[in-house]
């Protein structure tokens, strides 16, 4: 279970999540290999992680090795409710594996003093309050997760998303009992109060519901002093003014991060405390 989270830095609400969206998220069967071998990655959105929903599907799925090389993966193959991947990795290091942006359903939302409204699909205009600007919108999903080879090497760091979420420390080398902190940018600048959800694997069996909200501190990021060992997926959802040349007006983005914490006494090579 989830032991302490800074009330300073992370003003943590521990409340449930509203289940009004699934978050798309990448799980690999393994997230160390101690030689090149192959690795296979469940990707779907999920309500209760890491039990999958909806297979993700995409054709903008990547794999980012330590020296930078981009290549697809293997094969990718869905059925049911998830969508299978499987890659080799050769090269000693960090990958980052990611679903890249990915541009999803279109919907409506509507924006009265100063504050953007999500619309249903059934939505009536009549119903909406005077003055309101009726807008389109478009979701924008990212999903990334780390997996070192051999030895644990400097990642990618570049945002792929208007919406990103990063680690202090080096994401495969996260510990308990020693702060781990994420921040959250928007177009590079830090988001300040942000809402975010952590999800512990299997946690709506232990009252979780969808997962915990948390609050960013006014420097964007958000600080648990101690978690469990175990499987998390971090995620955090904004919706705001669409770019230059977008199809709609507005864009609802939502970046996640899966990630192992591990025990005081595991050995991941290259990690800071393993030599």
């Amino acid at each position: 279970m989830l032991k302490h989270v800074s009330s300073l830095t992370a003003l943590a609400a521990l409340v449930a999540v509203n289940a009004s969206a699934h978050t798309s998220n990448l799980l690999p069967n393994s997230f160390y290999l101690g030689e090149a071998g192959g690795v296979t990655v469940q990707a779907s959105f999920t309500e209760n992680f890491p039990l999958p929903d909806v297979a993700l599907r995409a054709d903008t799925f990547a794999i980012i090795s330590a020296t930078g090389t981009v290549r697809p993966f293997k094969n990718q193959v869905s059925a049911g409710a998830l969508t299978v991947l499987t890659a080799e990795l050769d090269e000693e290091g960090t990958y980052r594996l990611t679903t890249g942006e990915r541009f999803g359903r279109t919907g409506h939302a509507y924006r009265h003093n100063g504050e953007i409204i999500r619309l249903d699909s059934g939505f009536d205009e009549l119903d909406l309050p005077v003055g309101a600007e009726l807008l389109t919108s478009q979701t924008v999903t990212l999903a990334d997760v780390y997996i070192t080879q051999e030895r644990v090497s400097p990642i990618e760091q570049r945002a792929r998303s208007r919406l990103s979420l990063t680690s202090k420390a080096h994401p495969a080398c996260l510990r308990e009992n020693a702060p781990i902190v994420f921040t959250i940018m928007l177009d590079g600048s830090p988001m300040p109060y942000q809402t975010v959800q952590l999800s512990r694997a299997f946690g709506t069996y232990l009252g979780d519901e969808e997962g915990l909200v948390y609050t960013t501190d006014q420097e964007g990021q958000i600080t648990f002093e101690t978690l469990h060992p175990g499987l998390y997926l971090l995620m955090t959802r904004h919706i705001t003014d669409a770019p230059d040349g977008a199809e709609t007006d507005l864009q609802s983005y939502t970046t996640s991060l899966t990630f192992d914490v591990l025990g005081q006494d595991a050995f991941r090579p290259g990690c800071s405390s393993d030599g």
